[in-house]
């Protein structure tokens, strides 16, 4: 998580990203000492806060722009939280698009549960039940 935020810092302009859950707690961040955690713990309740109020969807692909007169703060959605990006307003916004979405889809990949097992055999899926009535065992040739 720390290293796709890490990347978002390259980007020109990028003062610093941060992840919270749907509640708004913060997961991860990369920031100046500047930024103290209080001050990102209000602001990132401030914006879980927001994105429910605005109806804004964990599948939106979509990210969210905030244009301030010294910054930018771009929001993306995960699937379990978010991805906030403070920008000084110099910074282009179809770069900020590009580096936001790349973070998001590593992050996305990071911040998945792992799939459930999969019970293979006469009681696993539908499928494998299926497999095993089709067999040579169960329809001898002719």
């Amino acid at each position: 998580m720390r290293q796709a935020l890490a990347e978002l810092s390259v980007l020109p302009g990028a003062i610093g990203s941060l992840v919270t859950d749907r509640g708004g707690k913060i997961l991860e961040r990369v920031f100046p000492p500047l930024f103290d955690d209080t001050t990102l713990s209000a602001v990132s309740e401030d914006l879980a806060e927001c994105v429910i109020t605005l109806g804004i969807s964990s599948v939106s692909t979509e990210t969210l722009f905030l244009r301030y007169t010294e910054g930018i703060v771009a929001i993306k959605p995960l699937d379990d939280g978010l991805l906030l990006l403070l920008c000084t307003r110099e910074s282009s916004g179809k770069s900020i698009t590009c580096a936001i979405d790349a973070a998001a889809a590593r992050l996305r990949r990071v911040m998945s549960p792992a799939p459930p097992s999969v019970q293979v055999g006469p009681n696993g899926p539908a499928s494998d039940r299926l497999a095993i009535a089709m067999s040579s065992e169960s329809y001898p040739a002719k």
